[in-house]
């Protein structure tokens, strides 16, 4: 009981020490200069949204000129081709990729562009050209594209 009767003394106190903690008001001049840190300093404007007569800059992507496939394979397709995860066909395993080769180039980097069944649309590499996909596509393939 008396126990008792010490915790709820000691949580009385803490209460009206964190009360009055609290309830002390903010120095003068305080308040004005937190609003005056913490006000927007500006808003989100997107491409293709009105934003109050100002046009929205262009996203700027940078990115390598003119990657080669080997280089865009080693920075995104490897994960996934190097050993057929996912039922991806395995990089240089000509029986894989025949039935997608004969379809041609062109759709192999369509398939590519939006992506199919569990690999993502442009494979991950979202700053990758057409020419770099396809030179990948190539990489993968171990045959030049088809002039599509």
């Amino acid at each position: 009981m008396v126990s008792t009767i010490r915790k709820a003394v000691c949580v009385g106190i803490l209460g009206l020490v964190a009360f009055a903690a609290v309830g002390d008001s903010v120095p003068a001049g305080t308040v004005a200069d937190i609003e005056e840190r913490t006000r927007p300093f500006g808003e989100l404007c997107l491409e293709g949204d009105d934003c109050g007569g100002v046009q929205a800059p262009a996203p700027v992507v940078a990115q390598a000129a003119g990657r080669s496939g080997a280089e865009v394979y080693t920075l995104r397709c490897h994960v996934c081709h190097e050993g057929g995860l996912n039922n991806a066909p395995k990089t240089g395993d000509a029986d894989a990729w025949q039935p997608r080769l004969e379809k041609g180039m062109d759709e192999l980097l369509r398939t590519t562009k939006e992506g199919l069944n569990l690999m993502p649309a442009m494979g991950t590499c979202m700053s990758c050209t057409d020419a770099e996909l396809r030179a990948a596509i190539e990489h993968m393939t171990g045959v030049p594209g088809d002039g599509n």
